[in-house]
């Protein structure tokens, strides 16, 4: 599995991430629209902060998760959660198996020229891509010497202009 050099520096920091990421809030997730018991690609899921929320909203939910440590810490969080080892370029998942694939603060580790097709392979025609962030408001903690709350933007976009019936782009 080819992952970013930058990223394999993640793999042995899966307490202090699950420690210090915000989770992600109800009103992000259910900005997506999508119906209870849809079906869910988690990508670059890390150790479940979104699949949590994901799960919260009555989702059906797969997690993807390139590294072992982070993937070993969201099956400790989340038992019976299907987590599965794979990467935004090469997705372990049929063609059209997902409702909709979410993206949380993952998005900018993806080769985006391999993983656009790649995402829209695995999701089903009308499907969702939606992408979510968590936002540092103010100053960095470091310059202020305090912290300071995360906020949260979630983004439905099309995963690539060449697949037909993905619900077009929104930001909320």
């Amino acid at each position: 599995m080819h992952l970013h050099p930058l990223a394999e520096g993640f793999a042995d920091v899966a307490d202090d991430y699950e420690r210090g990421r915000p989770g992600y809030p109800a009103a992000a997730i259910a900005a997506f629209g999508l119906p209870a018991g849809a079906r869910v690609a988690d990508v670059g899921a890390v150790t479940g902060k979104l699949t949590r929320a994901l799960l919260a909203a009555g989702l059906d939910v797969v997690a993807v998760e390139p590294l072992d440590g982070m993937r070993a810490r969201l099956v400790a969080e989340l038992p019976g959660v299907e987590a599965l080892a794979g990467t935004a370029e090469a997705l372990p998942l049929s063609d059209a198996s997902v409702d909709a694939i979410a993206v949380g603060d993952a998005f900018h580790w993806f080769d985006s020229a391999l993983a656009a097709p790649e995402l829209a392979r695995v999701i089903r025609p009308g499907g969702v891509l939606a992408i979510c962030g968590n936002t540092q408001e103010g100053p960095p903690p470091e310059r202020s010497g305090r912290s300071s709350p995360t906020s949260t933007r979630a983004s439905r976009r099309r995963p690539c202009s060449a697949r037909a019936g993905v619900r077009s782009s929104a930001t909320c």
